[in-house]
This record gives C-alpha cells, structure tokens and sequence, in this order.
C-alpha cells in the first residue's frame, strides 16, 4: 500500500472498503419506502449506498447488508448524513445519489463481520 493511501487511512475514523454488496434501506418518513440497492463502500461506522431519490438528511433509517459470508443479513438502525447527486445521467437512467448512513446501533458481532470483510478486501487491494 503507498504512504499516500495509509496517511489518508490513518485520518480517517473508520477504514472503509469498496465492497458492492445488496442492501435494503427503509426510511419511515418517506411513505414508509424500502430502497433495495447496493453498497458504494462500507466501514464499521457505516456505508454509503447508492439511492433514486433524496432522502435528505439526518433520517432514521433501517439497514439491512447482506455482507455475503453466510451469517445472514446484517439489520440495525441508521441516519443519514450526507447526499451527493450523482453525476451519470442519461435519459434512460435517471440521476441517483450517494447516501452516506451512519450505523447507530451496530452490535459488536456485526462490526466484527464488517471488520473482516475489509480486511479480506484490502489485502486483494494489496495484491493487485
């Protein structure tokens, strides 16, 4: 891994991978609506996954990931904290945005499953 990609991991509170991955997003507010979608990238912290529509921010949401290792999904509470309009659009595909949530109740079971699989996806970045 370069000294850039390390120092700009170490800042952060979280190390985050990218790791597509399905996810349903329920958001009570908004006409009780699931999002079914998929992962951007995920850290312990939380994951940012991609939506059709502005959520807006600081929502309660529940998450469900499907990490892909097995265990089943994993399901907690979450909040939004960020929303970026994507950029890609095409009249056939319309704009969609990145949603950062941040995880509020994660047990210490499911932080550990996530811990693993960003190591697992590191060490692939390493070895390419």
């Amino acid at each position: 891994m370069e000294k850039d990609t390390i120092k700009q991991l170490e800042r952060r509170r979280f190390v985050r991978a990218n790791y597509p991955c399905r996810v349903k997003v329920y958001s009570g507010l908004h006409k009780g609506e699931t999002f079914f979608t998929y992962t951007e990238n995920i850290s312990c912290g939380g994951v940012c996954v991609v939506l059709e529509k502005d959520i807006g921010l600081f929502v309660n949401v529940d998450i469900q990931v499907d990490l892909e290792d097995g265990l089943g999904w994993l399901k907690c509470k979450g909040k939004t904290v960020w929303v970026a309009r994507r950029s890609e659009w095409s009249e056939k595909r319309p704009r969609h945005f990145n949603t950062g949530a941040e995880f509020v109740d994660l047990t210490e079971k499911d932080r550990l499953r996530i811990t693993e699989v960003i190591q697992i996806c590191l060490t692939k970045e390493g070895q390419s």
